[in-house]
């Protein structure tokens, strides 16, 4: 008997684990959408390496329908406008049904694969399951040929999104690459081209696959030359600023129109610039460039020429007026102490007294009161010192003399003689006129 209920238990434990086996082939299975889901996301973000091994064993395991070596494109698909009842928790479910649309429409010829990206991106990589494997062995008119069909796919995947979901939905389709070595490029190239071609607008179409190849990647000439951009604002040449801004506007205008990369070059160079430059004046960026500020922090990168330009001259508009402000403010600090250290020191005051009370240079000292004043630092000091002489003939029992030498004027006739050009009579003749 105990050899009969050893053998029992021998056969109990081998059933259970075939059932553990199938239970574990069962969740799987069920998994496999979502593994596949998660190792396409993984592929185009860079996390998982397309060295042959480790993803080889993935891509037999999660029964991924493209095959190392496969030609293949990408479609990226964005959810831009709903009519229906749908809110954001329906999010998943309108993506789940818009992939099931997808896989029906292009499953009769094409293996279709798909994840969401980060950005909210439907990622699908299409491989026609008739043509030969490579890129090099496939015809330029079977090349042809499957662009019009995916084009014509596309536009019925619009349209059934629009009929069946009662969402809009904007599709880029691109060039042909090779699996998987080319499918992160191909992702960061697409996802820029979204951006490029289609941007903030809605339910449009755009296919990459008749457009020319790029030419050769050249750096930003004008951006570069010197004086810089960054140079000329923070020297406050303003209008030489201008025709910097115009000039490197226009090389990107005739000759990178269509490239975000050189856009976004010259977007960076000129946020680094004016970001420098605010930060000097010890402001912050948000409080100097307001709402512009939030192009900077939102990662929402400028997708044209014409949205660079606009930012950059309301940012450098801005900084302008901060810098009239800094300005302004640091002059009127600047006048104030002169007109107190003449007011302290009216017989001893002088252009370089003063300039060297407050460290600056004579002459732009003199360039800068006059600028704010209207009248020239030598004009204040006369008129400070006449007044002061009024106050002393009033109020002092000094003789003339001696007010001429308290107000720094060593000969009495040149003090009499100023007064009476300032006052139409002489120091005597006002006294007398008080009967002092």
């Amino acid at each position: 008997m105990s050899a009969v209920r050893k053998a029992l238990d021998e056969l109990e434990q081998e059933w259970q684990e075939i059932i553990s086996i199938q239970k574990i082939n069962y969740t799987l299975r069920e998994q496999l959408p979502k593994l596949r889901e998660y190792l396409l996301r993984d592929l185009i973000t860079g996390k998982q390496d397309p060295a042959i091994g480790p993803l080889s064993k993935k891509l037999q395991m999660y029964e991924v329908p493209i095959a190392r070596g496969t030609s293949y494109s990408m479609m990226l698909l964005r959810i831009d406008t709903t009519e229906g009842e749908y809110d954001q928790s329906d999010e998943t479910l309108i993506e789940y049904a818009l992939t099931n649309i997808a896989a029906e429409l292009f499953g009769p010829r094409m293996a279709l694969w798909h994840c969401t990206d980060m950005h909210g991106f439907i990622v699908c990589l299409l491989s026609d399951k008739s043509l030969p494997n490579t890129i090099e062995s496939t015809k330029i008119s079977e090349e042809e040929e499957l662009d019009v069909w995916i084009e014509t796919q596309a536009f019925q995947l619009q349209r059934a999104a629009k009929s069946y979901l009662k969402v809009g939905v904007s599709v880029l389709t691109s060039k042909r690459g090779q699996f998987p070595q080319d499918i992160r490029t191909m992702y960061q190239s697409s996802l820029a081209s979204f951006r490029h071609f289609i941007g903030r607008d809605t339910e449009l179409f755009i296919s990459l696959a008749k457009e020319p190849n790029r030419g050769e990647m050249q750096q930003l000439n004008e951006l570069y030359l010197t004086p810089t951009l960054g140079l000329l604002l923070e020297m406050g040449q303003w209008e030489a600023a201008n025709d910097k801004l115009a000039a490197i506007l226009k090389e990107l205008e005739e000759e990178w129109r269509d490239s975000q990369e050189h856009i976004l070059e010259a977007y960076f160079a000129i946020a680094s610039s004016i970001s420098s430059l605010i930060h000097r004046t010890k402001k912050w960026l948000a409080d100097t460039i307001g709402e512009d500020f939030y192009t900077v922090t939102s990662g929402q990168p400028m997708q044209t020429v014409d949205e660079l330009r606009n930012w950059s001259e309301r940012v450098i508009a801005s900084y302008r007026r901060s810098v009239s402000s800094v300005e302004k403010d640091s002059r009127n600090s600047i006048i104030r102490k002169v007109q107190d250290y003449i007011a302290q020191n009216p017989g001893t005051a002088s252009l370089q007294t003063i300039s060297s009370s407050v460290y600056l240079n004579p002459s732009y000292l003199s360039k800068i009161y006059k600028l704010e004043t209207g009248e020239g630092i030598s004009e204040y000091t006369l008129r400070v010192r006449m007044e002061k002489a009024i106050l002393l003939l009033e109020q002092s029992p000094e003789k003339i003399y001696e007010i001429s030498t308290l107000l720094g004027y060593q000969k009495p006739s040149y003090f009499i003689h100023l007064f009476k050009k300032h006052y139409g009579i002489t120091p005597q003749e006002y006294r007398n006129k008080l009967g002092l």
